[in-house]
């Protein structure tokens, strides 16, 4: 196993802070020193100990012992239910790690290399929307050709004032105010999208405290409610739902078909 200390980023400090174990103003504290390590190497398996805290066993017989983060608490919380714990076994993997001499080590990320997590991003328009979109392409379209005609005419020189005020300046103006009045109007729409980001690949831990399970799916843990979804080494998909006022729904799917992950 190799170790490396890398600096500490933004979002490892907003971390520490969200889990009140750091003072905003300790992040360069002496009586606050916390480290970040990276730790990789061929993973022999993945276990817990007696105090609910996951060991990684590595194929040089070093191991590595840290508290797991589990959303959305972050913090694995006290309780008279065990939690349980299982893992790939043999895969390279590669740990991210934010130590203190005084505190367990926590574990921030954990990579299995070979089962990296795949995700699509895609909005989703109403049938209003789409329609709309299309009338203000037609819109946009008749500008255009007015537009282009006026150019043409300009070109030639074959124009004059009562030609434009009479001719050309009505539909223009009104093509206009039409295209400008259609844009606001879809980017007022655009805003009801519904916008949507589908996570997809082989579980690679799971874990579990009766009540609670979390998988994970790259070096990303998710939490249901069911604890019967998948097991590591199976495929599993996560699609997470987000509409105007911002509320968010997760859906899990899960299949047998891996070809694809």
């Amino acid at each position: 196993m190799q170790q490396k200390n890398v600096p500490l980023t933004t979002a490892d400090t907003q971390l520490l802070q969200q889990l009140d174990t750091l003072d905003p103003q300790a992040v360069n504290s002496h009586e606050n020193t916390y480290r970040k390590m990276i730790c990789s190497g061929y993973l022999i398996r993945m276990e817990l100990t007696t105090d609910q805290l996951l060991r990684y066993l590595f194929d040089d017989g070093q191991a590595v012992v840290v508290c797991p983060l589990l959303p959305p608490q972050l913090v694995q919380e006290e309780s008279s239910q065990s939690l349980i714990a299982e893992g790939l076994s043999y895969q390279p993997v590669v740990l991210e790690i934010i130590t203190h001499s005084h505190k367990p080590d926590l574990l921030v990320e954990a990579r299995y290399n070979n089962y990296p997590a795949q995700l699509q991003h895609q909005t989703i328009l109403t049938a209003n929307l789409s329609r709309l979109r299309k009338e203000t392409g037609l819109v946009a379209l008749v500008f255009a050709v007015v537009l282009c005609a006026l150019l043409i005419t300009g070109y030639t020189g074959s124009f004059n004032t009562s030609v434009i005020l009479m001719g050309w300046a009505p539909p223009l103006a009104i093509a206009g105010i039409g295209l400008i009045m259609m844009m606001k109007k879809y980017r007022s729409s655009l805003k009801k999208a519904i916008h949507q980001t589908t996570v997809s690949g082989i579980v690679t831990e799971k874990f579990s405290n009766g009540k609670l399970s979390w998988y994970r799916i790259g070096e990303l843990l998710f939490e249901s409610n069911d604890s019967t979804l998948a097991v590591p080494g199976q495929p599993l998909q996560v699609v997470f739902t987000t509409n105007s006022c911002s509320s968010q729904e997760a859906v899990f799917h899960a299949t047998k078909d891996s070809s694809r992950f």
